[in-house]
């Protein structure tokens, strides 16, 4: 980082992730574990200490606060800059190769990531129905047995698995 360390960065921090650092430079580890990182790890890495360094991460992320309202949202690459685009705003996700359709009740965006990437975040809300589609369940009216309808009327298929 050009202007600032990675120890610097960690101490202006009020709540720091878990963090490994990696540097060339013994003399600072000390410091490090005064900043409660997870390992330390001196260059060249062998590819067995990166392994035990990365299993003391948390298997899973920290959730939220309770009572957070903390809001799901995605980042969409448009001409003015990056677009915030809510999970709750999201009808439904198309899948093609690499790229993700996300329509939404007033637009579409074209997003490239591949499906299983857009569907795999816990707690969106999303039901995968078929192996192109994923439905935001707050926007599904009827199930039917070879259908998803929406609240707009929309025809969503139901795949085989």
């Amino acid at each position: 980082m050009p202007l600032v360390t990675g120890r610097h960065f960690l101490k202006t921090l009020q709540d720091a992730p878990k963090t490994i650092l990696t540097t060339a430079y013994r003399e600072y580890a000390y410091e490090g574990y005064e900043l409660d990182v997870l390992d330390y790890l001196l260059k060249p890495v062998s590819y067995e200490r990166f392994v035990k360094a990365i299993g003391r991460l948390p298997a899973v992320p920290p959730a939220p606060p309770a009572g957070s309202t903390e809001e799901k949202f995605l980042l969409v690459k448009e001409r003015r800059g990056l677009l915030k685009v809510s999970h709750r705003a999201i009808v439904y996700v198309e899948g093609s190769k690499d790229y993700v359709k996300i329509t939404t009740a007033t637009k579409t965006y074209l997003l490239h990531q591949t499906m299983k990437e857009m569907v795999g975040v816990p707690g969106a809300g999303f039901l995968r129905v078929h192996r192109s589609y994923s439905v935001a369940l707050t926007h599904i009216k009827l199930l039917q047995p070879e259908n998803v309808v929406l609240h707009d009327n929309t025809y969503i298929p139901i795949g085989n698995s």
